[in-house]
């Protein structure tokens, strides 16, 4: 009998390959170079994090200065509402306390413990600025009080001196005088004292002038110091606040960083506890390997041994071998097939992404230039409805206006037929008064010149009023044009509409053709998914008819599974920095995509400024086609000033008229005694005539007057209309505030829709992936398909060989 040969060792000899160790090496070159660019690429996200933190740095620090300030800001609110609370509980309680007492109490609460260094707060410093403004004000107060004393010890030392010595002539006229007591008045009137506060205060007034100036500038002095002194304290105390505040802020700062440093420094320490862990194995892998390359060097020599007694059995198995051989040729090609198919997909993703990128920014411009389309008709619209409007209150100004200038023309009419009176009268008494009124006569003739004066500004009058008219005619017509051009863009606006309704619709058919598209990937996936179930189902097959040899190659299954899972963990981490990596590309991609976008709404909103600065400009121009109005308007007022004035006039060449007839008159009773009284008589007619006239005019003065202020009126409704133009301006610009929010959420509708769209590319890929995993799988599969023609190939050359039987 021929000795056992073990299975074991003659598969474990079979395992060494030169096609296997020519992959394993490829595998730890791959897996160099793979760790290699990763260390790079992190090293160069860690140079970008780096240059964004610098050049983010000066913004950070800005952002944290107007937040400390608003931290600062509320603080100080919550402090004094804090203080407001509890004084009026203090008041409710007992009497009513002051912001220094109440600074007080605040202090005796919070600050006490042992003597330290500290700074002094807020109430201490209030405190001290209060005791300040205290002296201040008791140091100027005296200062006055010594001005004054100063003053009046000055300008009564004359006659001070004047009386005392009176007074001392007339003592020593009385009573004696001892030289003793004269030194002690004297000493007693030159004597100064000093007040609590330390200043000089005068006790006589009887002190020499150059002593009471030299202590008025020695208190001024003192003053000046002590002004200066508080005035150092305050800055010293803004500083001191200031600087505080800064080194809060900076500490802040710097604590941040510090925090974001160590957090960095952790993250970097644990990707390379990783990657030494990940060496580590990979060196366990190795030394693994080489292990079992020497057990499969030993098994080769036995293997070798048994080979010359098995080859019988080898003959017998070929067959299935080239069976297996054609199944694994079959498997490869549909490999391939499903590789091809894999770098089609991704063509055809990255396409669609492409497409679908380059239609949302088209729908993007689109939707864009739509909306500033509508925007410009809408301010056009309203522009034209305001014109429209000021064009109709125009019209009726107008209208008004034409409606006076008929009463004032009736009243001229009325004017004029008294006249016509007043002549008939006047001739009557140039009938009467043949040869002595010839005078009265040609002062007819010059009223009569006044008369036709009169009518000829009747007549310009009604020539102003015609050419009103035809402006009036003239405004309606604009109006009527505006009103068209008003229809023919509301027009537009419909068209534009429709235009808009029609691209959004073929919008909605390219996404309904995207999603039908998708479907039909995802329906191509199922399909492959099937195939590729189908194949496993084939190779669980093969797996089945061949699991009594699979028994006995489980010793050397269990060996390569632990070296197996150990590369497989090594994989798996490398995946997951990979993956890392990955992300950390897309933060830094997605931190891009936020600044272009925010670039984006930048540029939209400096537009709309733009078109709302373009928009204020026209309500300028059309503020400053009113204000002509107006200056054309108060030419008309002073043009009717000038007519009042002229009126004013002829009422004082009336009233030298009246005087003149006066005369005449007197001449006339002094030549005709007899005429006498018919003269009085008519001349009280004339007088009352003229007071009716006087009365006529006065109206027509008042009614003057009245105009005048009906045009003030219309010069205020004017400005009220400007004012609404200034708050239709105001609105406009909210308009455009409201436009920017309405762009920057359709900024965030387009950004999550294409968020939804890279979220399913991202899934299209994944699916890629999960395809890819189960080509990995296919290629294990194959691998063990080898190894089991491998281990059949060697249990045929270990079975013992047949004798045929002869015969029989």
């Amino acid at each position: 009998m021929e000795d056992p040969v073990d299975i074991v060792a003659a598969l474990e000899a079979r395992a060494e390959d030169p096609v296997a160790e020519a992959k394993i090496r490829a595998l730890k070159a791959l897996q160099t170079k793979k760790v290699r660019t990763l260390m790079s690429s992190i090293e160069k996200l860690k140079d970008e994090v780096d240059s964004l933190r610098r050049g983010q740095m000066a913004h950070r620090q800005n952002a944290q200065l107007r937040q400390t300030k608003e931290r600062l800001r509320e603080q100080e609110l919550v402090v004094d509402v804090l203080k407001e609370e509890l004084r009026r509980e203090r008041n409710e309680n007992d009497k009513p306390t002051s912001d220094y007492d109440m600074n007080e109490w605040v202090i005796q609460r919070t600050v006490g413990g042992p003597k330290r260094f500290r700074p002094k707060t807020r109430e201490e410093l209030q405190n001290e600025v209060e005791d300040l403004t205290k002296e201040k004000m008791k140091l100027t107060s005296r200062v006055n009080r010594q001005k004054k004393a100063g003053r009046t010890t000055g300008s009564g030392f004359g006659s001070s001196m004047g009386s005392t010595k009176g007074r001392t002539q007339q003592r020593g006229g009385d009573e004696p005088v001892e030289p003793g007591q004269s030194s002690k008045r004297a000493a007693a009137s030159t004597s100064t004292g000093w007040d609590d506060s330390g200043l000089p205060t005068l006790t006589s007034q009887d002190m020499d002038p150059a002593d009471i100036v030299r202590e008025r500038s020695d208190i001024l002095q003192r003053l000046e110091d002590l002004t200066v002194e508080l005035r150092t304290q305050e800055g010293l105390a803004d500083s001191l606040a200031k600087e505080t505040r800064t080194l809060r802020t900076e500490n802040r700062d710097l604590r941040r960083a510090k925090d974001a440093a160590k957090r960095q420094e952790n993250v970097i320490e644990a990707l390379r506890l990783r990657l030494s862990e990940r060496d580590t194995e990979l060196e366990r892998a190795g030394m693994q390997l080489m292990a079992k390359e020497e057990e499969a060097i030993v098994a080769r020599s036995e293997v070798e041994e048994s080979e010359i007694a098995h080859t019988r059995v080898v003959q017998q198995l070929r067959d299935e071998l080239t069976l297996a051989a054609e199944e694994l040729s079959q498997m490869e090609m549909r490999e391939v097939e499903l590789e091809n198919e894999l770098e089609r997909l991704k063509v055809l993703g990255s396409s669609e992404r492409q497409s679908q990128a380059r239609r949302s920014s088209e729908i993007r411009s689109a939707a864009g230039t739509l909306a500033a389309r509508l925007r410009q008709v809408e301010r056009e619209r309203d522009r034209l409805a305001l014109h429209t409007q000021r064009q109709t209150e125009r019209i009726g100004d107008l209208e008004r206006q034409a409606s006076h200038l008929e009463h004032l023309r009736g009243q001229l009419r009325a004017s004029n037929q008294e006249k016509k009176e007043a002549m008939r009268r006047f001739k009557d008494m140039e009938r009467l008064y043949n040869d002595s009124m010839v005078a009265k006569a040609t002062e007819a003739e010059a009223s009569r010149n006044q008369h036709q004066q009169l009518e000829k500004n009747a007549k310009i009058k009604t020539l102003e009023k015609a050419e009103v008219l035809g402006e009036m005619r003239a405004w309606r017509q604009k109006a009527s044009r505006l009103a068209d051009q008003v229809h023919d863009l509301e027009r537009e606006l419909e068209a534009e509409r429709a235009a808009h309704s029609s691209t959004v619709a073929a919008l909605e058919a390219e996404q309904a053709m995207l999603s039908d598209a998708r479907m039909l990937h995802d329906q191509e996936g199922t399909k492959r998914l099937r195939e590729v179930q189908k194949l496993q189902a084939n190779v669980d097959e093969v797996t089945a008819e061949r699991a009594a040899l699979e028994d006995k190659v489980e010793i050397l299954r269990e060996k390569l599974e632990a070296s197996e899972k150990s590369l497989h963990a090594a994989e798996a981490e490398y995946e997951e920095t990979k993956d890392k990596a990955r992300l950390l590309q897309k933060q830094v991609l997605a931190a891009k995509q936020l600044r272009h976008r925010e670039q984006s709404i930048i540029e939209e909103t400096t537009a709309d400024l733009e078109d709302a600065q373009k928009t204020a400009e026209k309500a300028s121009h059309e503020a400053e086609k009113l204000r002509v109005e107006l200056r054309l308007a108060s030419g008309e007022i002073e043009e009717r000033s000038k007519s009042l004035q002229d009126m004013s006039a002829e009422i004082e060449r009336a009233n030298r008229q009246l005087q003149e007839a006066k005369r005449d008159a007197a001449d006339a009773a002094a030549i005709a005694d007899e005429t006498t009284k018919d003269a009085e008589e008519r001349e009280h007619k004339l007088k009352g005539d003229f007071g009716k006239k006087l009365g006529d005019y006065k109206k027509q003065v008042e009614d003057l007057e009245a105009e005048i202020e009906s045009q003030q009126k219309l010069i205020r409704e004017q400005d009220g209309a400007i004012a609404e133009l200034d708050t239709k301006v105001a609105e406009a610009l909210g308009v455009a505030e409201q436009t920017e929010k309405d762009y920057e959420l359709r900024a965030k509708k387009t950004a999550e829709a294409q968020g939804e769209l890279e979220g399913r590319l991202a899934e299209l890929e994944a699916e890629g992936d999960d395809l890819k995993a189960e080509l990995a799988g296919a290629n294990a599969e194959r691998e063990e398909l080898k190894k089991k023609v491998a281990e059949l190939e060697a249990a045929a050359d270990s079975m013992p060989v047949a004798t045929p039987l002869r015969g029989r």
